[in-house]
């Protein structure tokens, strides 16, 4: 799986050169404008603590329910910018704070200083969010194996550069395609539920390891009260270790 490549040379040159975050953000747009021109939906990158976060959360894709992924947007563009269900998972967690909260559950309409209060909220716990697939979609649907794989290397990238602690993916369709294997969520929440223990996986990237924990996808067809358990464990446990 990890041996999925950008399509074309240029793109894999592109991808060898690139040492940060805003390089990577070049090569994500000049992706959409050379394969997804007639696309309407801006390309979202990750956004958060960068580099060397706590965590560092994996998604599917972004989608227009995302009012960053819209062009006429001006502020910064994120995963879950303007979708409140997000933001409450990780604030019954412990991760997002109550001021933070507050914020967002008063704002009716997200603003471009909303945003901005809740990526500076990221950036101060040591959290940072990204996609697998960076194209925003306008519905629902899952992103199919060739999107996967002409992302996938732009996702280790990333990876690369921001280093982080440990790395949560949500939802079986993140899991699956980073790691190589399927996993049935319930059965490793009946263990973790059993044990006390969050079975951790482990990643390799360019000569580094990362642990891995996989957790349920925190809204929508996903199940938010499990994925805000794992993550209240996975969060104390990182106090407790630093």
């Amino acid at each position: 799986m990890h041996a999925a490549k950008v399509p074309g040379k240029q793109g894999e040159e592109l991808l060898a050169g690139c040492k940060d975050l805003n390089r990577l953000r070049e090569i994500i747009y000049a992706t959409k404008e050379r394969f997804f021109p007639q696309d309407d939906l801006h390309p979202l990158p990750g956004g958060g603590k960068a580099p060397c976060p706590k965590i560092m959360g994996i998604f599917i894709n972004p989608t227009a329910r995302n009012i960053s992924s819209h062009n006429a947007w001006a502020g910064p563009r994120y995963p879950f910018v303007g979708i409140k269900s997000l933001w409450r998972v990780f604030h019954k967690a412990g991760i997002l704070d109550p001021v933070t909260m507050g914020i967002i559950e008063s704002s009716r309409h997200w603003t471009t200083d909303t945003a901005t209060a809740v990526l500076d909220a990221l950036v101060k716990t040591g959290i940072y969010l990204t996609n697998i697939v960076k194209r925003s979609y306008r519905g629902p649907q899952l992103p199919d194996k060739g999107m996967v794989e002409m992302f996938l290397p732009i996702l280790l990238k990333e990876i690369e550069i921001v280093q982080p602690l440990c790395i949560v993916t949500f939802g079986g369709f993140p899991f699956f395609h980073l790691m190589g294997h399927r996993l049935k969520l319930d059965e490793y929440y009946r263990s973790v539920d059993k044990t006390g223990l969050l079975k951790c996986f482990t990643l390799s990237v360019n000569t580094r390891s990362y642990r891995v924990i996989p957790c349920y996808f925190p809204a929508g067809r996903g199940n938010p009260l499990r994925a805000a358990e794992i993550l209240r464990r996975l969060w104390n446990e990182l106090k407790a270790e630093h």
